[in-house]
């Protein structure tokens, strides 16, 4: 007797004959495709990219060509697909100066900080530290 099941991939949902008790994707497409896209992958991936081996990885792809190249439209990409951050920033740039953090007793240069893109000329300076905590969910600004 065979056993109907639905995969477990939510973005396939098809039907298919279970071949064991540990068969639960109707093909390896989508048993990989779910795989690396769960949670759990992604945070043995961040650990390993952390790690020695994995910063040597890292160093040695974008040494080859096919890293260069990446790295070289890196930031068109992010400018094509950040259009208002990318704005916000250019005229933020252009008419206001740099200030020290606004975190009192800081005093270390600032970075800009937009809390709304939309109004690129409300900015609120932060240094390296303070802006990273902010970003981190350390830091409250309000």
């Amino acid at each position: 007797m065979k056993t109907i099941a639905i995969c477990k991939n939510p973005k396939c949902n098809n039907e298919f004959v279970v071949k064991n008790k540990r068969h639960f994707y109707c093909c390896d497409v989508c048993k990989y495709t779910h795989h690396n896209s769960t949670e759990k992958h992604k945070e043995r991936m961040r650990s390993f990219n952390k790690s020695a081996k994995g910063k040597a990885r890292t160093e040695k792809y974008l040494q080859s060509e096919k890293g260069k190249i990446y790295n070289r439209n890196k930031s068109a990409r992010y400018k094509e697909k950040n259009p208002l951050k990318n704005l916000a920033r250019i005229v933020a740039v252009k008419h206001l100066e740099e200030k020290p953090c606004s975190i009192e007793g800081c005093g270390l240069p600032g970075e800009r900080h937009h809390e709304d893109y939309n109004d690129p000329l409300r900015i609120v300076y932060l240094c390296k530290k303070h802006h990273m905590d902010l970003h981190n969910n350390r830091l409250c600004l309000n």
